[in-house]
């Protein structure tokens, strides 16, 4: 809940959504050109990670569903990066 009282802080003070502000203050300074804030961005990507993990008492793997939260407190608590 904090991330989203930030997030939201920030949207009130410079008037513009979080993941614009992190844009313009964070990403494009570190060079990070490739970062997205929505799984639905991330999905759109040629590559980008995919978690995993192994069922209990075997070596089968499966992959574990995103969960995409389409309310507001999503854009305040995550993004995601991808490198190259």
């Amino acid at each position: 809940m904090m991330y989203a009282g930030a997030g939201y802080s920030i949207q009130l003070q410079s008037g513009k959504p979080w993941s614009d502000y992190v844009r313009e203050r964070s990403s494009s300074r570190w060079k990070m050109n490739h970062t997205v804030y929505s799984i639905a961005d991330m999905l759109k990507a040629p590559d980008y990670g995919v978690p995993f993990t192994e069922k209990r008492d075997t070596m089968e793997l499966y992959k574990i569903p995103y969960y995409e939260d389409t309310g507001r407190i999503s854009r305040g608590r995550s993004h995601h990066f991808q490198y190259r």
